[in-house]
C-alpha cells in the first residue's frame, strides 16, 4: 500500500489552489468591472455627463488586475535568483503607486 506524504508540500498545494480560485474571481471581477466601467464612460461622455464617481470602480478593476498579474509572476520569479525577487517588488510597487495615485504623481515638464 502507498503511504502518503505528510508535510507541507501537501498543505501548499491546497493553498496554491486556494489561491488560485482568488485569482480567477479576481480576474473575472476585472474583467467585468473594466469592461462595465468602458461602456459606462463612454455612454456618460457622448450624453456629456459627468463621470468622477466611476474612478472607485476604476480602481477596484486595476488592482484586481494587479492581482491577478502578480501572483503568477510571483510564482515565476519564486525559485529565480535574488535580483528576479528585487526586480518583481520594485515593479509591483511603482505599479500600485501609480494606480493609486495615478499617473499625475510626477511633475513633467
Amino acid at each position: 500500500m502507498a503511504k502518503k506524504k505528510s508535510g507541507s508540500s501537501n498543505n501548499s498545494g491546497s493553498s496554491r489552489h486556494e489561491l488560485m480560485e482568488i485569482v480567477k474571481i479576481l480576474a473575472f471581477v476585472a474583467l467585468f468591472l473594466t469592461v462595465a466601467i468602458m461602456v459606462t464612460k463612454s455612454i456618460y461622455h457622448w450624453a456629456g455627463w459627468n463621470w468622477a464617481f466611476l474612478g472607485v470602480l476604476d480602481l477596484i478593476a486595476y488592482l484586481c488586475l494587479i492581482f491577478v498579474v502578480a501572483v503568477p509572476a510571483w510564482w515565476f520569479v519564486k525559485g529565480k535568483y535574488k535580483a528576479w525577487k528585487i526586480v518583481y517588488w520594485v515593479c509591483l510597487a511603482i505599479l500600485i503607486v501609480f494606480v493609486v495615485f495615478g499617473v499625475g504623481i510626477i511633475p513633467w515638464r
